[in-house]
């Protein structure tokens, strides 16, 4: 990765769906160079996936929450696993193991309160290997990256 790498990224993070003819003008670089090194890029797996980023107003999900959880130990569960069974839960989007006095950071999309309630209390809550937890809603996003 170099200049040129991270300079192809940030006109991908913009918008994906810019051509190799707008980025190359944008960076004032050859299309070629742009092409090949976008292909390397995603061969070389920089490029995890190509993506979109939707209004979750519109999806009918507009409630983001995070959910701080403690791992507990006594279950008898390797955390890892807990973490694979936290990201099938429906409407969690991130599952990350994490360091400091909590163990889990959930980020999971909701339509209403209820369903903030049946994930937190509900499915977390009667989880195996899952003690303590508390949920943050947000209130207006003003930087995301996907």
């Amino acid at each position: 990765m170099d200049k040129t790498d991270e300079s192809i990224l940030g006109a991908l993070r913009e918008n994906a769906r810019m051509t190799v003819k707008e980025i190359s003008r944008k960076l004032e670089l050859p299309r070629s160079t742009v092409h090949d090194r976008i292909q390397r890029l995603d061969k070389s797996k920089v490029i995890k996936q190509w993506t979109i980023v939707p209004d979750y107003q519109k999806t009918g999900k507009p409630i983001t929450a995070f959910v701080l959880a403690k791992y507990l130990h006594s279950e008898g569960l390797k955390q890892p696993r807990i973490a694979e069974e936290i990201a099938k839960l429906p409407n969690v989007c991130e599952v990350h193991m994490i360091t400091g006095n909590w163990d889990f950071l959930i980020k999971a999309r909701v339509s209403d309160i209820h369903e903030l309630s049946q994930l937190t209390i509900d499915r977390l809550g009667e989880m195996k290997g899952i003690g303590e937890r508390v949920t943050a809603t947000s209130l207006r996003c003003a930087k995301e990256e996907i």
